[in-house]
């Protein structure tokens, strides 16, 4: 299974929000040979949170090149992410609760909205789904523990799913000296946008109800501040 966790890079440079660092945990800690992939939107001094991701476990990372995703609402920032995720056929993809920019905790929301595939809120732990807890005739592989109204379930559910993480575990911040980080930042691939006019249109027929179709060739954008002024634009 492929799994992806969405970071935000918002704290120090080198350090990951306690929900992201759990999120990471969760998703290293499922056995079964599954490929780990981190990904960011960002400057290059955000995209060291991915150096962190590395050292946590996590077998590739990812960086969408932009410098101005810090100011990004979180239905832009989740649909460059989706974007991202797509391509790598990801059947689980996980965020910190409140990983977005307006602390809403609406960012793995708005992934998942983007890519088509259902979300769950706010997760507590996430393990392998036993043959003694399987419902009879499910097919769900994974078990999810979630906090709400007061209460705590635990569900059985069947991938792909987007889920955010709640609360902050037991893992500690990671600490990289120079070399350490360095050879793990060498190993962070770089993406960067592309096909802006898709994504004005796309907003555009939310906001309008209009649907239009792609007239313009495909361009490239080197940051989110000119995503930003395509879509003002529009």
């Amino acid at each position: 299974m492929n799994i992806v966790v969405c970071l935000s890079g918002q704290v120090a440079v080198g350090t990951l929000l306690p929900n992201e660092r759990r999120a990471l945990a969760l998703a290293r800690a499922l056995s079964g040979g599954h490929l780990l992939t981190a990904v960011l939107a960002g400057s290059r001094q955000e995209g060291d949170a991915l150096a962190v991701a590395l050292a946590m476990g996590a077998d590739r990372a990812i960086r969408i090149a932009g410098d101005g995703f810090v100011s990004t609402d979180f239905h832009t920032l989740g649909q460059v992410l989706a974007r991202a995720v797509r391509p790598l056929g990801a059947q689980l993809v996980l965020a910190g609760a409140r990983s977005d920019n307006e602390r809403l905790g609406a960012l793995s929301a708005s992934v998942a909205r983007h890519i088509g595939v259902p979300h769950l809120a706010g997760i507590e732990s996430l393990d392998p789904l036993g043959e003694a807890e399987r419902p009879a005739g499910s097919r769900a592989t994974l078990a999810v523990t979630v906090r709400g109204g007061g209460r705590r379930r635990r569900l059985a559910i069947e991938p792909p799913f987007v889920m955010s993480v709640a609360g902050g575990g037991d893992e500690p911040p990671v600490a990289l000296d120079d070399a350490a980080r360095a050879a793990l930042v060498a190993r962070i691939e770089v993406s960067a946008l592309a096909d802006p006019e898709a994504t004005v249109l796309r907003r555009r027929t939310e906001i309008l109800g209009v649907s239009e179709a792609v007239v313009r060739a495909t361009t490239e954008v080197a940051s989110a501040a000119e995503l930003l002024a395509k879509l003002g634009a529009a």
